[in-house]
């Protein structure tokens, strides 16, 4: 079930639930729920904004993201909701954020989902992830490069 997690134990549902409190709360945290047209959660994204290493550069956002396994393998969808929440992200944060993003190198679906919305892999990129853990491709956007509303949409 979470074998494309970098932590793949089932999460502790007390220790989850005050996780997720703590991040409702946090501004600098932007979590957006993908829907179907039912109204039927499918998925979920989340920015966490970092602050700017020092005055005028670029503040960054980790992203992470998952989608249902119902709505996997929907030709672009995991992308157009990349570009989509990206939008997002920028409304909230402004323009000078860019994100980043670590995909285990063997979920193949996750790293042509974020080539596919513009992100470029970056090998200068520090992965968080030990290095006695499995492969990790670095991923970054850039607003500066690529802003989102000039993405053609998916499709």
């Amino acid at each position: 079930m979470r074998a494309n997690s970098f932590s793949p134990k089932p999460k502790v549902t007390g220790d989850h639930h005050l996780w997720f409190q703590a991040g409702l709360a946090n501004p600098s945290r932007l979590l957006l729920i993908a829907t179907a047209a039912d109204g039927w959660p499918i998925g979920q994204i989340r920015f966490d904004r970092q602050p700017a290493s020092t005055e005028g550069s670029v503040s960054g956002a980790t992203v992470d993201q998952s989608l249902d396994r119902c709505a996997r393998g929907v030709l672009g969808l995991a992308s157009e909701l990349v570009r989509l929440t990206l939008q997002a992200m920028e409304q909230r944060w402004e323009l000078a954020t860019d994100a980043a993003v670590e995909a285990l190198t063997s979920n193949t679906a996750s790293n042509a989902c974020f080539a596919r919305a513009g992100f470029t892999q970056e090998s200068d990129l520090v992965s968080s992830i030990p290095r006695s853990s499995r492969a990790v491709t670095c991923w970054r956007w850039c607003p500066a490069a690529l802003p989102c509303s000039a993405m053609p949409a998916a499709g």
